[in-house]
């Protein structure tokens, strides 16, 4: 904590999930320094029964204050599938800044194709794209931020453990 910086460098993994975080937390000015936060879902049917999927990949980058910090997200995955639903080439990117709520969350999505589905709906569905604003509210924050851990630690305990701890000291 020199100078009230943590130039952070984590890993933490499981069975389940891969997570990264590099980066630098400054206290003194309350800010993000290229703060890069990486995971990996490595056995999707932990986070909901019916979802499968490969490579599943999500990428967030935090730079400025914590109030107002530039946002930068990509959740990526070659395939990822609901049931017998399936996307192919899924790709959601975005970019914004922090602010009070509720929170703006600038979302472009791509598939490439849809299966399951039928020729028909399929069919329309290949090669979607869809841009938009997510609107994201006290109440799904802090229920994100609450029930994601507490699953976890109910399905993997030391994972979910972990996880609240490291929350709790951010």
């Amino acid at each position: 904590l020199d100078d009230r910086r943590i130039d952070m460098g984590l890993a933490i993994a499981s069975p389940s999930l891969a997570l990264g975080a590099n980066g630098v937390v400054d206290l003194t000015t309350s800010a993000f320094d290229a703060m890069r936060i990486e995971a990996r879902l490595l056995r999707p049917q932990t986070a909901l029964p019916d979802l499968t999927g490969r490579d599943i990949a999500v990428r967030l980058l935090l730079d400025g204050p914590f109030a107002a910090a530039n946002f930068d997200y990509a959740v990526t995955a070659p395939r990822i599938a609901f049931g017998t639903t399936g996307f192919d080439d899924v790709r959601i990117v975005g970019r914004g800044r922090l602010s009070a709520q509720p929170l703006l969350v600038p979302i472009a999505l791509a598939v490439r194709r849809a299966t399951g589905m039928g020729d028909v709906a399929g069919g329309i569905l290949n090669n979607l794209r869809v841009e938009g604003l997510l609107r994201v509210t006290d109440f799904a924050v802090a229920a994100g931020l609450l029930l994601v851990p507490v699953a976890l630690v109910i399905k993997q305990p030391d994972l979910g453990t972990a996880l609240l701890i490291l929350a709790s000291g951010v």
